[in-house]
């Protein structure tokens, strides 16, 4: 753990990095921590290639600087942090290439957070703890897998890149959680031990973990005689007559006695208007079709 005075010091270790070749520099102290509006100034370092073309959530990113970032133990890895947001650290493996397009400056900005406005498909809410690492303005690219992890976050994550209002949301890694597996090449994914997430990434750009919409429930009154019983909103349901001696339903929605038999009973119509109106949910639909399956069209 650093203390105060090895931060003021951290403006002089990154000035006096051993540059091994024009586009390597490597870390004395492997972990690096700045403040806020503080960042990771590579720009001495940089070194202009042959321009290549990467693709990174459907944006193309030419790139044409890039710089080698070595720790100072084989096989080690440098850690980003920001003093301001303690939950948040990135990791960058011993000899990782990061490449940036034209408008790169060659600064890395550490985690930090940042507005959690933006658009999110799917049955998601909100952003709920969004971050920038990288850079504000351009894509970084890494020719290694990279860490970010978030502690306390659990649940869907997703990204954005600069100039995007979109969330893209991110899939599950492979593996563990100990030893995931990498995402393809410029790709991402996350994984959880139910406390903390890491997300496994080609790229830098902007991150955030989504909430999802709480779970709600209605109910109406069911008369002695059967008839239509809870019809609340929650985990899947079995539906069908309540009638006694009935297969009935399991804590959820149930249909009046068909006195005749019927292709789809009368009941369904409500079951259908529900689905459409987004009261219930794809499984406690098709349970409700199964159960017409299985006792009226067999």
């Amino acid at each position: 753990m650093h203390s105060i005075f090895s931060f003021l010091l951290i403006p002089l270790l990154i000035a006096s990095a051993n540059l091994i070749e024009d586009d390597e520099v490597v870390f004395q102290d492997d972990e690096i921590v700045l403040d806020n509006d503080s960042t990771l100034d590579l720009s001495s370092d940089l070194e202009t290639v042959t321009e290549t073309t990467e693709t990174i959530g459907g944006q193309e990113v030419d790139l044409n600087k890039e710089v080698t970032i070595v720790s100072s133990q084989a096989g080690g890895e440098v850690i980003l942090r920001n003093t301001e947001l303690t939950t948040v650290r990135a990791e960058i493996p011993d000899g990782t290439k990061v490449s940036g397009p034209t408008a790169w400056n060659g600064e890395i900005t550490p985690p930090k957070q940042v507005s959690t406005s933006g658009s999110v498909t799917g049955n998601f809410l909100t952003p709920t703890s969004s971050i920038l690492v990288g850079s504000p303005d351009v894509i970084l690219v890494f020719d290694e897998s990279v860490t970010i992890l978030l502690s306390g976050v659990t649940g869907q994550t997703a990204y954005k890149t600069p100039g995007s209002n979109n969330w893209i949301l991110i899939s599950g890694c492979t593996g563990t959680y100990e030893a995931p597996n990498d995402p393809p090449a410029n790709g991402e994914c996350s994984i959880s031990n139910g406390a903390d997430t890491k997300i496994i990434t080609f790229h830098f750009t902007e991150f955030t973990g989504l909430s999802t919409p709480p779970a709600t429930e209605t109910s109406t009154t069911s008369s002695s005689s059967g008839g239509h019983g809870n019809t609340g909103v929650g985990s899947p349901r079995v539906f069908g007559p309540s009638s006694s001696g009935s297969s009935g339903g399991s804590g959820g929605y149930y249909g009046p006695i068909e006195r005749q038999q019927s292709v789809f009973p009368t009941w369904f119509d409500d079951v259908t208007d529900w689905y459409r109106e987004g009261k219930i949910s794809a499984t406690e639909f098709l349970n409700a079709y199964q159960w017409i399956i299985e006792n009226v069209l067999k």
